[in-house]
């Protein structure tokens, strides 16, 4: 790990950046901005380093701005947040999921030190060709090196070695990337692949247009007043593929494109859920799911090859898997669940799991990654 920095946060020239900082993501994420050109300027002037092709979704949040350097083709996803005490530096060619966490602050650990506003920062590396799963944590000092695939829920300690696949809290190596063949020929069914090679359309603009989409749906329905039920419900309606009666969505939830969502009766979704729907996200009748909870129907391959920007479309090559998510759940909050899972009938999912496989009825699963660990019918 990188040496520590020591800090006192009560310092005149930490309070301006960190004011500033804050005014830029504000910004950032009350705007629309009407092409990605414009996007791209905005962020070139607030942050470090800003590089082509790169993207960030709304919303975004960091501590000053100026100390984030993002490379070429780096795309972060919904909901990211940056604390760059210290610089934090993104390489390119990097993917990072929705609801990832980047900290280049800490605190001591004496309470003394603690309480007089006393914190330390380390700079944070992530190198090129690297992807950061969904609710990822990256802690302060870390090195991630080279094509290193970082999974869905990992709390990263402490450094990488290149290619290396980590997993678990706190996150260990379970395998090689370069080891690993994932041609999509051979996994997936051709219409599953988000860019269509032929498609000479499927570039930055196209697929900027369609975030821009969905995100006008999601800031609008964020945007109403908590009491205006009927308003939610229409807005719901008209832009999910299915919404169905006595169903409620609190506010902010996000999602990809809202017409693959399709959701059934007595459903309740808690604050700050996030839906990636590429392909259908199907939620049967009477289903919690708890605050802070990331559904991902989209995966890249593992091999950094495939996974980079294809460079005729400049677009990010994706694969979808449907998401089924049965009557009677029950899915705890910060749980994960990911591409061509189903989740079965009466299943509870326990807060912080990540899900990487498909469930039996009415089991109880729990951990990273999450494990049966007893019957809901008992």
């Amino acid at each position: 790990m990188i040496s520590k920095k020591i800090f006192d946060s009560t310092e005149e020239d930490m309070n301006l950046a960190s004011i500033q900082g804050k005014r830029f993501f504000h910004e950032f994420n009350r705007r629309d901005f009407s092409s990605y050109s414009e996007l791209s300027i905005f962020l070139k002037a607030n942050l470090g380093h800003f590089g082509k092709g790169s993207f960030i979704k709304q919303p975004f949040r960091c501590d000053i701005g100026k100390n984030i350097f993002i490379q070429d083709n780096v795309y972060i996803d919904f909901n990211c947040i940056v604390l760059d005490e210290l610089e934090v530096y993104i390489g390119n060619n990097v993917i990072i999921g929705p609801n990832v966490t980047i900290s280049g602050a800490s605190h001591p650990i004496s309470a003394t030190e603690r309480s007089n506003a006393i914190y330390t920062g380390d700079k944070v590396i992530i190198e090129d060709d690297v992807w950061i799963g969904a609710s990822a944590k990256i802690l302060d000092g870390i090195v991630i090196r080279k094509g290193t695939i970082v999974c869905a829920g990992a709390v990263v300690t402490k450094n990488t070695e290149e290619y290396d696949i980590v997993a678990g809290v706190p996150a260990k190596t379970i395998g090689s990337a370069k080891e690993i063949k994932n041609k999509l020929t051979s996994e997936i069914k051709g219409e599953n692949i988000m860019l269509d090679k032929k498609n000479k359309n499927s570039n930055v603009k196209s697929s900027y247009e369609l975030h821009q989409k969905a995100r006008r749906f999601f800031k609008e329905y964020n945007a109403l007043d908590v009491d205006d039920e009927e308003g939610k419900v229409k807005l719901l309606k008209e832009n999910l593929g299915a919404f169905g009666e006595y169903s409620s969505i609190l506010q902010p939830f996000y999602c990809d494109v809202g017409s693959n969502i399709f959701i059934g009766e007595n459903v309740y979704i808690n604050y700050n859920c996030t839906i990636l729907d590429g392909v259908k996200v199907s939620i049967g009748n009477n289903v919690l799911i708890a605050p802070n909870v990331s559904i991902t129907a989209t995966t890249h391959p593992i091999d950094p090859d495939e996974r980079r920007r294809d460079k005729i479309n400049k677009a990010n090559v994706s694969i979808k898997k449907p998401v089924v998510i049965e009557d009677d759940v029950w899915i705890g909050m910060n749980a994960v669940i990911l591409p061509g899972v189903t989740i079965r009938k009466g299943t509870i999912v326990g807060a912080g799991a990540v899900v990487t496989k498909s469930t039996g009825e009415y089991e109880i699963v729990a951990g990273v990654p999450a494990k049966k660990i007893g019957n809901a019918k008992k």
